[in-house]
């Protein structure tokens, strides 16, 4: 019997994934240990390298992304090969993934009522702390399947996917939960590009995500902080 749900359920998990040959594999296994789990789908947003080989060599169902470089439409396209009403978004450049990181992340939704449930990686106690408290922006988590089903065509955009998923569950006033996956950490875009490829990455998805704020209304992070339950 799963220890963290009290009766037989399932849940999809979804990896987007572009050019993450070096720790696709790492992820797919650990998905697969998870004891909640249905199917491990990787969507592969046109990868050049191994990423597509390596997950399926893995245990991953790998399916092509409808998008092209962008995160939010790599997702929509898992959403919709699956069937579950509990899916669960994992990046593919996680690593120290565990089976019972997929298991937790997923109870909240599965047994408790959650409309979703977030997880970070492991900055440490204090930095951890601080980043809980945040609009999470991170491909680590699960949702109702009627939560992404929600958000319009025209705002499934690269990463701005990310606040789209909170934005309804804010207006909604649904509760979600948040917890810090100990021991996980992730490649930064300079590990995998090198320092100024990396670094230009990086600021233009911040820049993206800042995009954000001319369209969210910022009483939705009130709504959002109302309804927050950190977990241990």
């Amino acid at each position: 019997m799963n220890p963290y749900f009290p009766s037989p359920v399932n849940f999809d998990v979804i990896i987007p994934a572009r050019n993450e040959a070096p720790t696709i594999a790492a992820v797919v296994q650990a998905a697969r240990e998870s004891r909640g789990v249905n199917r491990v789908l990787v969507v592969d947003d046109h990868s050049t390298d191994d990423t597509a080989s390596v997950a399926r060599n893995a245990g991953a169902e790998v399916i092509p992304s409808n998008g092209n470089a962008s995160k939010a439409l790599s997702l929509a396209t898992g959403v919709a090969a699956t069937t579950s009403d509990v899916l669960l978004f994992f990046d593919a450049d996680i690593l120290g993934a565990k089976g019972e990181h997929f298991d937790l992340l997923a109870a909240p939704v599965l047994d408790d009522g959650y409309a979703m449930s977030c997880g970070i990686v492991d900055y440490g106690r204090r930095k951890s702390a601080i980043f809980m408290r945040f609009p999470p922006i991170t491909g680590l988590r699960a949702v109702r399947r009627d939560v992404f089903e929600a958000i319009p065509q025209e705002k499934r955009n690269g990463f701005q996917i990310e606040i789209m998923i909170n934005e309804i569950v804010a207006r909604g006033r649904m509760r979600t939960a948040m917890r810090v996956l100990r021991g996980t950490s992730h490649r930064s875009k300079v590990e995998k590009l090198g320092r100024i490829r990396g670094t230009r990455a990086h600021v233009a998805m911040t820049l993206e995500l800042l995009q954000c704020l001319t369209f969210v209304p910022l009483w939705t992070y009130r709504s959002y902080l109302e309804n927050l339950t950190i977990l241990d």
